[in-house]
């Protein structure tokens, strides 16, 4: 049986990635008992992989553009501001929950960015990227697999301190709800991706036109709740 006792154990509860899934961690070293040393790549295979979008609006041929088509995922700041990767160092520091919900909620990326975010649907991530689009630059929505592992498992909701269930809310007229982990997930480094593919948005009419039955169909799926609150369409 691993010993949850074990320094490497006790210092795998300090990522993140780790310490927000504890309690499943810990039922996965009582079941599978790998060796310590072991433990945090037999549990990130464990979890498996998923297909997940991020959007991106780039400017063609620049550096940014060319290094993800080249390198994969960047961490970003918001749509038009990339990096390679984030300070996982600086992630491991903050060891309890609450923690990350106020750098995330507070928007405190100074020095060195460490979070990124994707979505299990394309629309939650092509849709804020409208607010980004400008002459020059176009809107890339990227669809790749990556480890489940490294997506904590916590909602917007979690972010913004609310329990309530579900909770909704528009951007750019569409239609989300916050209480899904589905509809945005939070990386804290950068990610090992693959599969990687793209479709091109040339306009914020684009993005709308592509977002419809999306957001259709989330009307239909909470009609009586929006009625309720007076904001059906």
């Amino acid at each position: 049986m691993t010993n949850n006792n074990d320094p490497i154990i006790k210092e795998l509860l300090n990522d993140p990635r780790i310490f927000t899934r504890k309690e499943e961690f810990l039922n996965f070293l009582l079941e599978y008992n790998p060796k310590p040393v072991q433990a945090k790549d037999a549990f990130k295979r464990h979890l498996g992989n998923i297909r997940v979008f991020r959007a991106l609006c780039l400017v063609e041929g620049t550096e940014d553009y060319s290094r993800i088509f080249k390198q994969g995922i960047l961490l970003s700041k918001c749509a038009a501001q990339n990096s390679l990767e984030a300070s996982l160092e600086k992630a491991k520091r903050i060891k309890m929950m609450q923690g990350i919900h106020a750098r995330l909620h507070n928007g405190d990326y100074e020095d060195s960015d460490f979070v990124f975010s994707v979505a299990d649907f394309p629309e939650p991530q092509i849709v804020p990227a409208a607010d980004f689009l400008n002459s020059e630059n176009r809107a890339y929505l990227l669809e790749f697999d990556m480890p489940l592992f490294d997506a904590l498992p916590i909602t917007i909701a979690n972010i913004a301190g609310s329990r309530k269930k579900p909770i909704l809310f528009y951007h750019n007229n569409i239609l989300f709800n916050a209480s899904d982990p589905r509809v945005e997930r939070f990386v804290l480094h950068k990610t090992h991706m693959t599969h990687l593919e793209s479709t091109v948005f040339n306009s914020a009419q684009e993005i709308a036109d592509f977002a419809a039955d999306y957001n259709a169909k989330m009307h239909e799926q909470y009609r009586e709740l929006l009625q309720r609150r007076g904001k059906f369409i």
